[in-house]
């Protein structure tokens, strides 16, 4: 994704077409994926930090278990 973007930046720049409303939003919506990127990386640096590679967002204490279903689990937190 990240080369995708550089590769529309850098067409852009070699084509000299001035700041029209299409290409505002579009830079626009490239900066929003850029901060959403840079959102993940770093949930994905946490997630890496954890000891059984799980992560809850809203509940730091959740973590998926299974259930006696074949192949299903569930998340929640185990009573202390």
């Amino acid at each position: 994704m990240q080369r995708y973007l550089d590769l529309i930046e850098s067409a852009e720049r070699t084509t000299p077409t001035g700041f029209d409303v299409k290409t505002v939003r579009l830079y626009d919506k490239i900066a929003v994926l850029r901060q959403q990127m840079r959102e993940l990386k770093q949930i994905g640096m946490q997630l890496e930090e954890q000891p059984d590679k799980q992560l809850s967002l809203t509940n730091p204490d959740a973590r998926s278990m299974a259930t006696s279903g074949r192949g299903s689990g569930m998340v929640g937190t185990t009573s202390r």
